[in-house]
């Protein structure tokens, strides 16, 4: 309960607009999560990625990084993905 996954953008590289998924469900289906500070499950400030894996994880309340986490049973996978590029 309460699962968040902040993973800060690696130095020399900048984040690549709209590249967040999601997958969890562990189906290797990834859903395309937007970048702003909303009700999906990820965002981002440019300087960290933040995601709310599980059920009911959700971006809100207001402010990037303050997501509602999600809940995880026992053993379940969550898979979350980005893309930047080197500079």
């Amino acid at each position: 309960t309460g699962v968040k996954v902040n993973d800060p953008i690696p130095p020399f590289t900048t984040y690549v607009a709209a590249s967040m998924g999601i997958d969890n469900t562990s189906s290797g289906t990834f859903t395309t999560l937007t970048d702003g500070d909303d009700a999906d499950a990820g965002e981002t400030d440019a300087s960290t990625v933040y995601f709310f894996p599980g059920t009911g994880g959700t971006g809100t309340p207001a402010g990037v990084g303050n997501g509602t986490g999600g809940t995880l049973i026992t053993n379940a996978i969550s898979r979350m993905k980005f893309r930047v590029t080197i500079q």
